[in-house]
């Protein structure tokens, strides 16, 4: 597990991004090494499938041309969530540069990635594979005692509209849940049922990617960021500057509204 902060930001068109100066643990480095199942990855050629689940079948993922998520890196396209991919992984660890197919050459996050089902992870990632987010990010009006954990792609993204957020409404862009764990599932899954909470297994919170935001001490409901508030319009414009996007059915119009629940996407 690795402790993330924000150090810095950089001027993304007129919307603060978070900077790859990173703090872990206290300390301020570039990003963490790839992790020892990943190196075989970057060295040749892998096949991966991009992370799939029967809660979220719109979930698309952003095709980028460069390994970055700043202004100057175009998004492309999207891709699928059963879509199978064939690349290897930058020295980062953080994107995958695409080797066949329409998008040869172009990047996708590394965080939607895995090389078995998502089922077989979901709610289940090991404490190396997610990052621990700065107090400041935590909505006490849910679990106020327990960190919030995403994939470390996720996180970056997050600090930088979190810094955005700040600077324009003056407030902190909280997070009621993130990363969720299976056993923390299958209890919201008793308690509230479907499709109000996931069946155990296929929420993309146990993916470590996906945000259900909150404003300081506001939780996700009663937040001032119902759809069409000056809140909710500023952050769908803006959160895909970042790498995060509200799946389709969740819309307003879609088949389950959660005005609160962003995907990252990168």
């Amino acid at each position: 597990m690795q402790t993330l902060t924000r150090r810095g930001a950089l001027r993304h068109a007129g919307l603060a991004a978070a900077t790859t100066a990173l703090v872990i643990d206290g300390t301020p480095q570039a990003f963490a090494a790839v992790p020892a199942s990943r190196q075989v990855a970057r060295a040749g050629a892998t096949s991966v499938l991009v992370r799939r689940t029967t809660a979220t079948l719109s979930y698309r993922v952003n095709v980028r041309d460069q390994p970055t998520l700043e202004p100057r890196a175009r998004i492309v396209g999207t891709l699928a969530s059963t879509t199978t991919l064939t690349g290897s992984y930058d020295a980062s660890g953080l994107w995958f540069r695409i080797a066949e197919g329409a998008f040869k050459g172009r990047w996708v996050t590394s965080a939607v990635l895995v090389a078995t089902t998502a089922r077989a992870v979901n709610g289940r990632l090991p404490m190396s594979a997610v990052t621990r987010l700065p107090s400041w990010s935590v909505n006490v009006s849910n679990l106020p005692h327990e960190p919030r954990y995403l994939s470390r792609a996720a996180a970056v993204g997050y600090l930088g509209l979190a810094a955005a957020f700040k600077a324009r409404f003056g407030v902190a862009l909280t997070i009621t849940e993130a990363y969720r764990t299976l056993s923390r599932q299958q209890l919201l899954y008793r308690t509230l049922g479907y499709p109000r909470a996931a069946v155990p297994g296929t929420s993309n919170h146990g993916l470590g990617n996906t945000i259900d935001f909150g404003i300081a001490r506001t939780n996700a409901i009663n937040s001032p960021l119902y759809f069409g508030r000056s809140h909710d319009v500023w952050l769908t414009a803006n959160s895909k500057r970042c790498g995060f996007d509200r799946p389709d059915y969740m819309d307003r119009r879609g088949s389950n509204p959660e005005w609160w629940h962003y995907n990252f996407v990168g």
